[in-house]
């Protein structure tokens, strides 16, 4: 079977769930690109323009094929957990898209002709460790809600970021950040905001002034103080200090399995944020500001021992 092809991956997909790939179909490609360790996009898949979605995962695949171009009625692009270093400048000509996760590839930096995909709503570009900066364009990115650029190197939370006004989350834990933007108030519709493991020594006081801001979520070892006004607000904030581990590895209890690669860390600690952050939500709680300090004991991987 030629899984270079596009006929070979709907064989595959034909014995995995008896379906071929049609029209309006998802393409699912993340358990066969891993499977077969594809390097490439094959060319036949520009012939599938009709399809919405591609979602790709854990594959060795370095590039975006120029042909993308051709996909206007794609909606999501999640392309995930594999060797990408680059997006091409044809990715802003899918006017439809909605959700880009190129999230834990090798990625430094975004061109700015992402800012003409202009019903984006969801922009993940976490864990590619290397990006510093984000174009001005992408300010015209006026529907997106989410935006996670965590575990990379930001010295500072871009420009075009603080100008996405309907922005409700945003995850710039893992940086380089050593304070934050007087006008982060300017961001008024956000709900989520992730700071966790940068260099703040401080927190602004318009922070109070974002009257939706529900969950802030620091690491706290840096910071000289907490500002009473963020600790008293009357808008039911949750603020979150978490205590950083100095622990080097850290081990999965479940498989005693040591993350050694500092990608692989963060990609076990967004996971484990994700679902305590979900625990939190679940919570009932009394409409003023909670403040909670949490910290994660990490088992010793020398005799075994477990921590809560």
């Amino acid at each position: 079977m030629n899984f270079e092809t596009l006929a070979g991956i709907k064989n595959v997909m034909t014995f995995f769930f008896g379906n071929m790939v049609e029209q309006n179909t998802i393409l699912m490609l993340s358990i066969y690109l891993f499977l077969f360790h594809l390097q490439e996009f094959p060319d036949s898949l520009k012939e599938q323009i009709y399809l919405k979605e591609w979602h790709v995962y854990n594959t060795l695949i370095q590039t975006i094929p120029a042909y993308i171009a051709l996909f206007q009625d794609l909606r999501v692009l999640d392309l995930s957990k594999n060797q990408i270093n680059h997006l091409p400048v044809e990715i802003g000509c899918l006017k439809n898209l909605k959700v880009l996760n190129v999230s834990f590839n090798n990625l430094k930096s975004v061109p700015p002709e992402l800012g003409d995909c202009e019903n984006l709503e969801k922009l993940d570009l976490s864990g590619n460790m290397e990006i510093t900066e984000l174009p001005f364009e992408l300010s015209n990115l006026k529907q997106v809600t989410v935006v996670d650029v965590s575990a990379n190197k930001f010295h500072s939370i871009p420009i075009c970021v603080l100008r996405m006004s309907n922005l409700q989350w945003l995850d710039v834990s893992s940086n380089n950040l050593k304070d934050l933007p007087e006008d982060i108030d300017r961001l008024d519709q956000l709900q989520t905001l992730l700071l966790q493991k940068n260099k703040l020594t401080y927190l602004p006081r318009a922070l109070v002034n974002m009257p939706k801001l529900s969950l802030l979520v620091v690491s706290g070892d840096d910071l000289v103080e907490i500002p009473t006004a963020i600790c008293e607000s009357a808008t039911g904030l949750k603020f979150v200090s978490l205590k950083d581990s100095p622990v080097e590895t850290i081990v999965c209890e479940d498989t005693e399995e040591i993350i050694e690669s500092e990608r692989e860390r963060e990609q076990f600690e967004k996971e484990f944020m994700k679902a305590y952050i979900e625990d939190i939500k679940e919570r009932v709680l009394k409409p003023s500001t909670s403040k909670v300090k949490f910290a994660i004991k990490v088992p010793d991987s020398n005799n075994g021992n477990n921590g809560g």
